[in-house]
């Protein structure tokens, strides 16, 4: 279930799982770009990425879309005070917020500044990270993604 987005003050969790290759693997078609544009115009503008795209089809809208010059005016206290990576053409970072229903644990799911997808909690294993990671790319790589439940796991 999403959650309102955290304060600017608060610090993601910093268990973490990223697999760049999964993630780079997804291929939306040339086709999603003309559904993304004509359903969301200034969200394709700022985040081109079709992988993007096809994680707002699965999560919805996200819950925080946040500038480098908002992130940096709040002291990159997302990322404990740490810059986050920039890809040079990525100003914008999109992350969604969950309450895991199974064990309480708060989940969030980062598409990055520099395009690439973070997946945090505050407790869970690297093991079910990796496995809830697995199960949102594999939900992004299928032909006609839509909202779906992903089981996060233990």
């Amino acid at each position: 279930m999403p959650q309102p987005a955290w304060a600017l003050d608060r610090a993601l969790p910093s268990a973490n799982w990223r697999d760049d290759d999964a993630f780079f693997a997804i291929m939306p078609p040339a086709e999603d770009a003309v559904a993304y544009g004509g359903s969301f115009p200034q969200l394709s503008q700022l985040t081109p990425d079709l992988r993007f795209y096809r994680l707002v089809r699965v999560f919805n809208t996200p819950l925080r879309s946040l500038h480098t010059r908002e992130a940096g005016r709040a002291g990159h206290a997302y990322w404990g005070g740490a810059h986050p990576e920039l890809d040079g053409e990525g100003r914008w970072a999109h992350l969604w917020f969950f309450k895991d229903q199974n064990d309480g644990d708060n989940v969030v799911i980062e598409y990055s500044f520099a395009g690439r997808l973070i997946l945090r909690a505050e407790k869970k294993s690297p093991a079910a990270l990796e496995t809830f990671y697995s199960a949102i790319c594999q939900r992004l790589a299928i032909s006609t993604p839509t909202h779906a439940h992903i089981p996060l796991g233990r």
